[in-house]
C-alpha cells in the first residue's frame, strides 16, 4: 500500500477527532446524557378515545408516537424515550438537564420573575373601574406613576367605562319602560305581535299613515279605551325608537361605544411589560439590530426596569449557551398542550372585497414592532405557520409576517369567522379525517363532523 495513502489517512483521521473534541467541550455541556445516567421523569398520557369505536382505538398510542415525537423532538437527538402502554396511554420518559443547565435556567427564571414586580393585574384595574370616581382617580393614579403613557391609558379606559355605562343604563331605562307600556297596552286588547311588527316601520310613516295602523291596531279594543289606548301606542313607538337609537349607539361596529370600549381594554396590553413579547425578543439572534431596538424601546418605555432588562438579558445569554430544546418535564408539557386541538379560522386576503389593504398592512407593522401577541386583537389574530416553505404560503394575497425567526399568517378572530373550540353552546368534535384530492387534482385532507360540529361549520 502507498505510504502517503496510508500518511495522509492518518491525519485525516487525527484532524477529525479534534474538530470533533472542539466540537463537543466540554462534553458536560455539550453532550446529553441519557435516562440511565442523568435521571429524569416519567409522564403518563391518556388518549382521549370518545367517539372512537374498538377497533379504531386498537394500536392508537403506537400510532400516535411518531406524530408526537416530530412535534417534540424532531431531530431524536434528546433522549426522550416515549412507549405504548397498551392501547390508549402512552410513557414519556424525559431525561434532566445538566446541573450547570438547570442552575443557568434557574437564574433565567428567577430574572423573568423579578422583571414582572412591577407589572398590575388588569383584573384589578378593570375592578377599580366600578368605584367613584374620587376614589378610582386615587387608585389609577397610583398605578399610573410618573408614566404618562400609562395615565393616558387609564383616562381613555375610564372615559370608555363611563359613556358606555350612562348608554346601558338609558337602554335599561327605556327598556323598562317599555316592558310597562306592552303589558298595558296587551291588557287593553292590543295584539303585541302586530304592534311590535310596525316597530321597524312607524318613524317612516307620515301622521295620516301612523292613525290608520293605530285604528287598525285598535280592531279589538272595546269603544270605552281607544282614547287611552291611542295615546299609549305612540308612547310605545316613541320609546321604541329612543331604545334602538341606543342599543345601535352600544353596539354599532367598529365605532360603538361597546367596541370603543374593547380598544381601551385592548390598550392595557401595552400598560405592562408583556413577557411574551419580551421572551420572543430575547430568542432572535443577538446580534440582530431588530433585537437591540426592541430591548432598547422597551427599556425606554419602562425605564424604571431598565436594570432588570439588562439582568434578564445577560442571565439569558448565559442560559442559552447550555440550554437544549428540552430541559425537563415542564418543556415537554408546554409543547404537548393543545396538541390535537382542531380550530378553522378564515384568512383575510388583500382581494377579498371585505379587508381594508391598509388595516391589514398596519398589523404587519405592529407584528414587526410588538410581536404576534400584542399585534393580535379581537379581529384579527397572528398564528405561527409550522411550515413557512410549503408553497402554499408563498400566495402573495395572505398576509404573513415575521417576528424574530418565525414566520406568522394573519387569521380572523370574528365570531363569524372561526371555528373554534369554545364555539357555540355544545362541544363538537372531528369525527373523521382523510387524505383526498380537490376540484383541481391537488393534495386536500377531507374531514367529517358530528351534528354539532357539521352544523356550526355549514353556518
Amino acid at each position: 500500500m502507498d505510504r502517503n495513502v496510508v500518511r495522509f489517512g492518518f491525519l485525516a483521521v487525527i484532524i477529525l477527532v479534534i474538530l470533533a473534541a472542539v466540537n463537543l467541550y466540554p462534553p458536560g455541556e455539550k453532550l446529553r446524557q441519557g435516562l440511565d445516567l442523568a435521571g429524569g421523569t416519567s409522564l403518563i398520557y391518556d388518549i382521549d378515545t370518545t367517539g372512537l369505536t374498538g377497533g379504531e382505538t386498537d394500536n392508537l398510542s403506537q400510532k400516535l408516537i411518531p406524530i408526537l415525537m416530530k412535534r417534540i423532538d424532531p431531530g431524536n437527538v434528546q433522549n426522550i424515550i416515549m412507549r405504548p402502554q397498551g392501547d390508549t396511554r402512552i410513557e414519556l420518559q424525559v431525561p434532566l438537564a445538566s446541573a450547570d443547565t438547570h442552575k443557568k435556567r434557574q437564574a433565567y427564571d428567577d430574572a423573568l420573575e423579578s422583571i414582572t414586580e412591577g407589572n398590575i393585574n388588569l383584573a384589578l384595574i378593570k375592578r377599580t373601574l366600578t368605584k367613584d370616581s374620587n376614589e378610582r382617580a386615587s387608585q389609577f393614579a397610583q398605578y399610573a406613576g410618573d408614566n404618562t403613557e400609562r395615565q393616558e391609558i387609564l383616562k381613555e379606559l375610564a372615559q370608555a367605562y363611563d359613556t358606555r355605562k350612562a348608554a346601558q343604563e338609558k337602554r335599561d331605562h327605556f327598556s323598562k319602560q317599555l316592558d310597562e307600556i306592552t303589558s298595558s297596552l296587551e291588557s287593553s286588547g292590543i295584539n303585541v305581535d302586530s304592534l311590535s311588527s310596525y316597530t321597524s316601520s312607524w318613524r317612516t310613516m307620515d301622521a295620516n299613515q301612523q292613525e290608520t295602523t293605530a285604528k287598525d291596531l285598535m280592531n279589538d279594543v272595546p269603544a270605552d279605551k281607544v282614547k287611552t289606548v291611542r295615546p299609549l301606542i305612540g308612547q310605545y313607538f316613541a320609546t321604541y325608537n329612543q331604545w334602538a337609537d341606543v342599543v345601535n349607539e352600544l353596539t354599532r361596529p367598529e365605532t360603538g361605544l361597546n367596541a370603543q370600549y374593547s380598544d381601551a381594554e385592548l390598550r392595557l396590553r401595552d400598560f405592562n411589560l408583556n413577557l411574551d413579547t419580551l421572551t420572543a425578543v430575547l430568542e432572535m439572534p443577538e446580534k440582530s439590530s431588530q433585537r437591540a431596538e426592541m430591548i432598547a424601546d422597551m427599556k425606554e418605555q419602562f425605564p424604571s426596569r431598565s436594570e432588570k432588562i439588562d439582568s434578564l438579558s445577560a442571565a439569558f445569554k448565559d442560559y442559552r449557551s447550555v440550554r437544549g430544546r428540552i430541559d425537563g418535564p415542564d418543556d415537554v408539557k408546554r409543547m404537548l398542550k393543545g396538541a390535537g386541538v382542531l380550530e378553522f379560522r378564515i384568512l383575510p386576503t388583500f382581494s377579498d372585497n371585505r379587508s381594508n389593504k391598509d388595516e391589514l398592512l398596519s398589523y404587519v407593522d405592529a407584528l414587526k414592532n410588538k410581536g404576534p401577541k400584542l399585534a393580535s386583537d379581537s379581529k384579527y389574530v397572528w398564528v405561527e405557520i409550522e411550515n413557512p416553505k410549503d408553497t402554499s404560503w408563498q400566495n402573495p394575497e395572505i398576509v404573513t409576517g415575521i417576528f424574530g425567526d418565525k414566520v406568522y399568517v394573519l387569521a380572523s378572530n370574528q365570531k363569524n369567522e372561526t371555528m373554534l373550540k369554545s364555539t357555540g353552546t355544545k362541544p363538537w368534535k372531528l369525527t373523521r379525517s382523510r387524505p383526498s384530492m380537490d376540484q383541481m387534482g391537488r393534495r386536500a385532507i377531507e374531514f367529517s363532523f358530528d351534528e354539532v360540529g357539521g352544523s356550526i361549520f355549514f353556518n
